[in-house]
C-alpha cells in the first residue's frame, strides 16, 4: 500500500512538473511573439510591411557589386561632381549619396563588408534579397538568444541555485531597452552594421562562456569564438576592442595559474588563428578599395552637412581628446527634452560647439536616462566580495566589465555621440547586471520585508526601463519618417 502510495505520489511531482513547464514555455511562446510584434511594428512605423529607405545606401546595393565581382558599387557618381576641386562637398549643387565614399571616380561604401557579404552569397545562391529592416530584426532576436545562453550557462556553473526569475528578468529587461527599440525603429544602413556587430560579439561570448566552463571543451569553443569576433570587426572595426580585452584577461589570470601555463598557449592560439584571419580579410578589403592595408577612406565620405564635412573630413578631427568633456557629458549628464506638449519627452538631434570643437549628438542623453536599468551594474565593484572562487569565473566577468568600458572611452573621442553606439557597449553590462543580483538577491532573501522592497524597486526600475525604452524608439521611428 505504502508502495503504491510513493508511487502515485512521484507520480504527480513529474506531472506537476511537465505542467510547469508547459506554461512557462507557453508564456514564454506568448512573451517572443509580443515582443517580435513590438519590433517589426517599430521597424515598419506599424504598417508591418518591410520598405527600404532609398535616401540611404545599403548594405543590398554592396552586395550587388559583390556579386558582380567589384567592391565599388554600381551606382555612378555624377560627372559634374568629379570635376569639382573637392566631389565630397555636400554643398555642390548635385546629387550625392550621403555617408559613402567617392574614390577615383566611385562610390565605395563606408561600413564593414561582412553583412553585404552575406547578401551577395544568399544573392548568387538564391536570387533573394532581402530589405533592411528584416535583417536588423533578426539579428536583435539573435541577440537576445545569445544573452540567454551567456546567462543560462553562468547560471549552471556557478549561480545553480539562484531563482530562474533573475535571469528572465533580464533578459526581458535587455529586450524592451533603449537600445534594442531604437535600433530596431530605424531601419537603415548603420544599424544593420550595428546589430550584426552585436550580435557576433555577443554569440562570440557566448562560446567563450561556454568554453571556460567546459574545460575540455575549451580550446574548440574558443576557436569558434575567435571567429565570431573575426565577423564581429568584419561588421565594426572597433568592435575588435572586445577581443583584445579577453585576450588580455585570459592571459593575466592564466599565467598566475603555473599549471595552466601550457593549456593557455593552446587555447590562445585557437582563439587568435581564426580571428587574425578575419582580420587578414579587412586588410585585405581595405587594400582592394584604396590600395593600402590600413586606409578606410575616412577624408573621402561624403559628409550630410558642410559643417561637418569641413570638422570631419577636411580637417580629419573625428577622434580629439577634446571631445571627451562633451560627449561625458552627453553620455552621462545629459538630459532628454522636453516637447511643446508637456511632459512629452525625445532624445535631441543636434550638435555642440564650443571654441573650436563640435561633436554630434543623436538620439543621446545619460545612459542611466535612456537605460535606467544600467544602475543595477554600479554596485559590481561590491560583487568581488562574494564572486565564486573560480579564475574561470575571474575571466568571465573581468571581460564584461572591462571590454563595455575600453569601448566606452573610446567612443568620448570620438565626435558623434548616437544611440545606435549603446548596442555596442551596453550587451555585456547586462551580464553584471545579472551577477550583481544574484548576490544581492541571496543576501536578502530570507529578509521577508527587504526581498519584497527589492522585488518592489526592480518592478519599478524595470517599468522605467520600458518606458525610456519607448520614448527613444518612438524617436527613432519618427526622425525616420
Amino acid at each position: 500500500m505504502f508502495l503504491i502510495s510513493k508511487s502515485h505520489s512521484e507520480e504527480e511531482v513529474r506531472g506537476q512538473d511537465r505542467r510547469g513547464k508547459i506554461r512557462e514555455w507557453v508564456l514564454v511562446a506568448f512573451l517572443s511573439a509580443g515582443l517580435l510584434i513590438l519590433y517589426v511594428g517599430l521597424n515598419t512605423d506599424f504598417s508591418f510591411r518591410f520598405e527600404e529607405r532609398r535616401s540611404f545606401a545599403n548594405h543590398a546595393m554592396l552586395a550587388e557589386a559583390f556579386a558582380s565581382g567589384q567592391v565599388h558599387l554600381k551606382t555612378p557618381v555624377d560627372p559634374r561632381r568629379l570635376e569639382a576641386a573637392d566631389p565630397v562637398d555636400p554643398s555642390l549643387p548635385y546629387p550625392f549619396i550621403g555617408d559613402a565614399i567617392i574614390w577615383k571616380g566611385k562610390y565605395y561604401l563606408g561600413h564593414g563588408p561582412l553583412p553585404a557579404v552575406i547578401r551577395a552569397l544568399l544573392l548568387k545562391l538564391t536570387g533573394i534579397s532581402y530589405p533592411t529592416g528584416s535583417a536588423i530584426v533578426i539579428g536583435l532576436i539573435g541577440m537576445l538568444l545569445s544573452l540567454a545562453a551567456i546567462l543560462s550557462t553562468i547560471t549552471n556553473a556557478f549561480f545553480i541555485n539562484s531563482p530562474r526569475w533573475i535571469s528572465g528578468f533580464v533578459i526581458a529587461a535587455f529586450a524592451l531597452s533603449g537600445p534594442q527599440l531604437y535600433m530596431a525603429s530605424r531601419p537603415v544602413v548603420y544599424h544593420e552594421s550595428t546589430v550584426l556587430g552585436a550580435f557576433f560579439v555577443l554569440s562570440a561570448s557566448a562560446f567563450l562562456v561556454y568554453g571556460l566552463t567546459h574545460f575540455h571543451r575549451l580550446s574548440f569553443s574558443l576557436a569558434i569564438s575567435g571567429a565570431l569576433f573575426g565577423m564581429a570587426i568584419l561588421c565594426r572595426v572597433w568592435l575588435g576592442v572586445y577581443p583584445l580585452i579577453f585576450i588580455l584577461s585570459l592571459c593575466f589570470f592564466s599565467l598566475r595559474q603555473p599549471a595552466m601555463q601550457q593549456q593557455f598557449w593552446k587555447s590562445a592560439a585557437a582563439f587568435l588563428v581564426p580571428l587574425s584571419l578575419f582580420v587578414a580579410l579587412q586588410l585585405l578589403y581595405n587594400f582592394l578599395r584604396f590600395g593600402d592595408l590600413f586606409e578606410v577612406g575616412r577624408s573621402h565620405s561624403v559628409a550630410w552637412l558642410h559643417d561637418t564635412y569641413l570638422y570631419y573630413v577636411r580637417n580629419d578631427n573625428l577622434f580629439r581628446i577634446q571631445h571627451v568633456p562633451l560627449q561625458f557629458y552627453n553620455y552621462f549628464l545629459a538630459l532628454p527634452l522636453i516637447t511643446e506638449k508637456i511632459g512629452i519627452l525625445r532624445y535631441p538631434f543636434d550638435q555642440i560647439i564650443v571654441g573650436d570643437v563640435m561633436v554630434a549628438r543623436e538620439c543621446v542623453s545619460s545612459v542611466f536616462i535612456m537605460v535606467p536599468i544600467l544602475l543595477l551594474s554600479l554596485p559590481f565593484p561590491l560583487f568581488f566580495r562574494d564572486k565564486p572562487k573560480s579564475w574561470e569565473f575571474a575571466i568571465i566577468i573581468s571581460y564584461c566589465a572591462l571590454a563595455p568600458l575600453a569601448l566606452i572611452i573610446i567612443l568620448l573621442f570620438y565626435a558623434f555621440a548616437t544611440a545606435r553606439f549603446l548596442s555596442d557597449f551596453t550587451p555585456l553590462i547586462f551580464v553584471l547586471i545579472f551577477c550583481n543580483l544574484v548576490v544581492i538577491w541571496d543576501r536578502v532573501q530570507d529578509n521577508i520585508k527587504l526581498s519584497r522592497l527589492i522585488i518592489v524597486g526592480l518592478c519599478l526600475l524595470f517599468a522605467a526601463n520600458c518606458v525610456m525604452g519607448l520614448f527613444l524608439g518612438f524617436t527613432g521611428m519618427i526622425a525616420q519618417r
